[in-house]
């Protein structure tokens, strides 16, 4: 681990002496991880829910968690150019009251990869803004289960259970759009936090049954469309 640390050093310092020598414009490489907060609209999927006694999901939204690197082209002023991953993902689930009851789950997640492409403009020595966006492809899951207060005992040879527990997972690959802004503050000359925030739509494919069956009539308002924040820690060469 110390050895990476020196090489990753001594690469940054190398990049940086051969910018201030200008044998090309000066250009800024990072990445790191960041955090965020996504808000779907989940009014189809909690009246979908609602109907197997599931308690609904929140609309406030959920925590997403990823990370990405990023860089500043050169060869056009302002140019930001980067890649990233995250997603999210959230359960509810309905206890039973009595002993004869079955437990009753659903866990809802979107995961993507994405490509940025944003103008930066600096306003202060530290300060930053963007403006752009992001396009990606990822999934949107639902899994449904329902089992037993019995299922707690491994013994795949029971019958009941086998028959009283099932899990099925639906599962789209979906295409997202996110335009975006966002606010930067350089730390230091290696640690830059960024702010961003935007609204993202996504266009699904079918859905599909355990990875298998195709499935229909599906409402088309279970997706992960909504406002979206996060804020990225980022660690690389930050230049003017």
């Amino acid at each position: 681990m110390k050895r990476n640390f020196i090489i990753v050093g001594v690469f940054l310092l190398l990049i940086s002496n051969i910018s201030n020598a200008q044998f090309f414009n000066k250009f800024s490489l990072f990445g790191g991880p960041m955090v965020g907060w996504q808000v779907p609209n989940v009014t189809d999927l909690n009246t979908e829910i609602k109907k197997l006694g599931i308690p609904e999901f929140s609309n406030s939204g959920y925590l997403t968690l990823g990370g990405g690197g990023y860089i500043d082209v050169p060869l056009v002023a302002g140019l930001r150019i980067g890649a990233f991953g995250t997603g999210f993902t959230e359960d509810r689930v309905y206890t039973p009251t009595t002993n004869t009851s079955t437990f009753k789950t659903a866990k809802f997640s979107l995961r993507y990869a994405a490509i940025s492409v944003e103008f930066n403009k600096k306003f202060s020595k530290h300060f930053d803004y963007t403006i752009g966006g992001n396009i990606g492809v990822g999934s949107t899951k639902l899994a449904v289960s329902q089992f037993n207060q019995n299922s707690g005992t491994w013994n795949l040879s029971n019958d009941t259970l086998l028959t009283s527990s099932f899990t099925n997972s639906f599962t789209a690959t979906t295409y997202t759009f996110n335009p975006q802004i966002g606010v930067g503050y350089n730390v230091t000359k290696f640690m830059y936090l960024k702010l961003n925030a935007g609204y993202m739509f996504t266009l699904r494919g079918d859905w599909k049954l355990n990875d298998v069956l195709t499935v229909t009539n599906v409402p088309s308002g279970i997706k992960a469309d909504g406002f979206n924040f996060n804020l990225g820690l980022n660690f690389g060469l930050f230049t003017d």
